[in-house]
């Protein structure tokens, strides 16, 4: 966990752009700065998702 809150620190500092979920989303967090918390609220079960095309140029649109 050292070596990739190193990485994500080089990361944040040269400001590319990096999508965190879930951990990853934590360990971003922890890189820049912050400090992550518990939710009081369970945040577990299942979703559907639907993804939808915006832009008129995207390749994957609908």
């Amino acid at each position: 966990m050292r070596r990739e809150l190193e990485n994500l620190n080089a990361i944040v500092d040269q400001e590319i752009p990096c999508l965190g979920i879930c951990l990853g989303m934590q360990t971003l967090v922890k890189a820049a700065g912050g400090n992550v918390i518990t939710c009081p609220i369970k945040e577990t079960g299942f979703l559907t998702l639907m993804a939808i095309a915006i832009l008129s140029n995207s390749p994957n649109k609908a």
